[in-house]
């Protein structure tokens, strides 16, 4: 069996971050409060913050759990709907804590001490062990086959997960293929990974039962254009030892210098000044999208492969048509 056979016969073992967050809930007892923020940091990182907070505002199982101890940094309240916040300040008056208008007591005990495998810092971690398994060199002559592939989201809790085949020869597209299928975990900013990994896992795994993947994968994502310099274009190029470029239309970590109005190709930059992505535009009346390696192809190679897969619109061929199919069926 193959490396990318043996990895989509696999079954990935990804966190819960609902059930951790009700679990850490549970340990807040009550009188007390804690913070979007603590929670956030229980989990592994701050960042995570932002999802806690519409997760505790809008998930319908929340009236099982103890939400209403969680408030904002100040000690206020989150600044919710009217019938949240007077709901929150009956459960909170209940327990004890007193409130003045929307604000807790200071002298309220404030709970961090959460027991937590962090499981956001574990996924660091192996983002960090991917990044240094990625080969930024190819070796490959001038390949005959592209795929784009996008995931879109046609209702909640379903990915639709898109893969559509360009064919460089003949410059038109001659295979597709889109398929559903349940996503659990939450958008992160730095774990796009976790969320939509599993649902390429499968759309491989339906691809692979009809032909093999085309020579490299362009990924609507990020590359090394990541903060651990491993988007999920690098993970996905590394699991499946197959070539990947990242392609996004916004950039989430790097500095590149968009003043030059004259130029197409516009180099990014790390912390460090070396250049780790590329800004492109088919032509000046074009907006940019950002481009970076994933794995088994060099910087350099990037723009050449790009010119041969625009057509008429922003993003290159194989992905426009693949953000297109994975919207609609």
């Amino acid at each position: 069996m193959s490396q990318p056979e043996q990895f989509l016969s696999h079954n990935l073992q990804i966190s819960d971050l609902r059930a951790e967050v009700i679990s850490l809930l549970q340990q807040i007892p009550a009188g007390s409060i804690s913070t979007f923020g603590s929670l956030a940091r229980a989990l592994g990182d701050i960042k995570a913050a932002k999802w806690i907070g519409t997760l505790l505002k809008h998930d319908p199982g929340r009236k099982l759990w103890p939400w209403h101890r969680i408030v904002m940094q100040n000690l206020q309240l989150p600044l919710t709907s009217g019938v949240t916040s007077s709901s929150q300040k009956v459960l909170l008056r209940a327990e004890g804590v007193t409130i003045q208008s929307c604000r807790i007591d200071p002298t309220t005990p404030v709970f961090d001490e959460f027991r937590s495998n962090e499981p956001l810092h574990k996924l660091q971690l192996e983002q960090r062990d991917i990044s240094e398994r990625i080969l930024l060199t190819s070796g490959f002559k001038t390949p005959k086959s592209v795929a784009g592939i996008d995931i879109g989201y046609p209702k909640p809790g379903i990915a639709r997960a898109a893969y559509v085949e360009w064919n460089l020869v003949n410059r038109c597209f001659d295979y597709e293929l889109a398929i559903e299928t349940p996503i659990n975990f939450p958008y992160i900013t730095g774990y796009l990974t976790y969320r939509e990994l599993p649902a390429y896992l499968e759309l491989f795994k339906a691809v692979k039962a009809e032909r093999n993947l085309a020579e490299i994968l362009l990924v609507d994502g990020s590359g090394v254009l990541h903060p651990r310099k491993c988007g999920i274009a690098c993970h996905l190029g590394v699991l499946l030892n197959h070539p990947t470029v990242g392609v996004s239309k916004k950039i989430l970590t790097g500095k590149v210098d968009l003043t030059n109005q004259e130029s197409n190709e516009i180099p990014i930059l790390d912390a460090q000044n070396k250049a780790t992505g590329i800004a492109m535009r088919k032509t000046l009346e074009n907006k940019f999208v950002y481009a970076s390696p994933g794995h088994r192809v060099g910087l350099q190679e990037i723009p050449d492969l790009l010119k041969l897969c625009w057509s008429n619109h922003r993003l290159p061929e194989p992905i426009y048509l693949a953000d297109k199919l994975s919207k609609h069926s």
